[in-house]
């Protein structure tokens, strides 16, 4: 051993180690290893352990492999574990491995990346983003929330892609809500995503939002709001007003108002000289692209049997009443539901069927929407039928009092009254549609 080399004698006695055992044992500080001396030789071996993040052995193994390895194979690995061991190669700078990992992630399709992949990527410590290993895996996992969860309506509309939505972890969403792609009918809904994801984690002992929940409630764009969501539903929300301060809700108001009624002066005028929008230069950005959920169209099925059941009630009891419940649909950060109201008469027996749209918002929440109804026919198109224009609270019913009257003298003739009217579907339901056209 030269002078000029480092002497191991002292470490290692007489027994003679190999090229990688010295570098290793050189720079252990710097690669956190620790090299066994007391009783660390093994059949004559020198035993080099290096610490991975429990449950990650394999991985450990794996990176070990591709010390040695001219060229280390990872195609055998997981999503998962190409994530794990990226960080191990990371940590001890394992540059073959890195550059492994790099060609392996380019080869993932934005289709063929796993939602756990997903999750798990933007978990990953900051600054991960910023690896030419990871950059590709970025820019797929981009394109996948778009493909995926890119239209905030129709993620609204399907239960999947909501539990998809709120399981996200904070920079996926914010990278969702920060792509320009993203597609709504009305940003209401960016405000209605960002208040139930962080309801969907939020510790009942502690509802102070954090700096990362804060930096998606700036995300939303409060010129395109309406005005009153803004001043009802937004300002009354506890994610709002601790968010934001009263004076810059008040200025939100005003821009959404303006905004509205095409009071372009006074946008401008906002957008030039207000310090709100200075500090949140989200407010007053463009317009999202267009949901291709232009409406929401609302459907309800009511057996006949049903009807039968509460006919024959009303023959002895004219308040015989019943309400029957479709599902709740969310469309422009606010929740509908449709339901039919089957309800006896006092001056003839028989029942009246009514539909009605029903309004579910917090207390303080009012809007204005567009809505028409039809009792449609098995072989018919649909029609369009007239719509009107209502203002809703919490809780506020509107539709047709009454639809449909049957006063037949049995049900034997309601049911035929019934069929030669066409109303009456192979299903042996009527079918209820309802669309919600517009909102204000």
């Amino acid at each position: 051993m030269s002078a000029a080399a480092p002497d191991y004698s002292d470490l290692y006695g007489s027994t003679e180690l190999s090229d990688i055992s010295m570098v290793l044992a050189e720079h252990a500080e710097h690669l956190n290893l620790h090299v066994d001396t007391d009783g660390g030789w093994s059949n004559g071996k020198l035993k080099i352990s290096i610490p991975v993040p429990a449950g990650q052995l394999a991985e450990g193994e794996l990176l070990v492999r591709g010390m040695y390895a001219a060229r280390p194979d990872v195609s055998a690995c997981s999503q998962e574990q190409l994530l794990q061991l990226l960080l191990l190669a990371d940590s001890y700078g394992v540059p073959k491995v890195l550059a492994a990992e790099t060609a392996a992630f380019a080869s993932i399709a934005p289709a063929d990346i796993q939602w756990e992949t997903i999750n798990a990527l933007y978990e990953l410590p900051p600054g991960c983003a910023e690896l030419d290993a990871c950059k590709p895996l970025f820019a797929a996992a981009g394109e996948k929330l778009q493909q995926e969860l890119g239209d905030l309506e129709l993620v609204w509309a399907d239960e999947d892609k909501q539990q998809l939505l709120l399981d996200l972890p904070q920079p996926a969403l914010l990278q969702l809500l920060q792509d320009g792609r993203t597609r709504v009918a009305s940003e209401n809904t960016v405000f209605y995503t960002v208040e139930s994801w962080w309801w969907s984690r939020v510790d009942s002992s502690d509802t102070q939002p954090s700096p990362s929940v804060q930096a998606l409630a700036e995300l939303v764009r409060m010129q395109h709001c309406t005005p009153l969501y803004v001043a009802t539903t937004l300002a009354d929300s506890e994610l709002a007003q601790q968010c934001f301060t009263p004076q810059e809700l008040a200025v939100a108001c005003t821009l959404a108002t303006a905004a509205h009624s095409n009071q372009t002066q006074l946008v401008q005028a906002l957008a030039d000289k207000s310090p709100v929008l200075a500090k949140y230069p989200a407010w007053s950005a463009e317009q999202r692209p267009a949901s291709a959920m232009r409406q929401l169209q609302l459907q309800l099925r009511l057996p006949l049997q049903t009807l039968k059941e509460v006919f024959e009630c009303s023959q002895e009891d004219s308040s015989a009443y019943r309400v029957v419940y479709g599902m709740l649909h969310i469309w422009q950060g606010a929740r509908f539901q449709l339901q039919m109201q089957l309800d006896g008469t006092d001056n003839k027996p028989g029942l009246e069927v009514a539909g009605f749209v029903s309004l579910y918002a917090p207390a303080a929440a009012v809007c204005q929407a567009t809505c028409s109804f039809e009792l449609r026919k098995p072989r018919d198109r649909p029609q369009c039928m007239r719509p009107f224009t209502a203002t809703f609270s919490n809780g506020d019913s509107w539709g047709e009092a009454s639809m449909l009257q049957l006063h037949q003298a049995s049900w034997a003739a309601t049911k035929a009254h019934l069929r030669a009217q066409d109303l009456v579907h192979s299903n042996g339901c009527l079918h209820l549609h309802a669309a919600v056209m517009g909102m204000e």
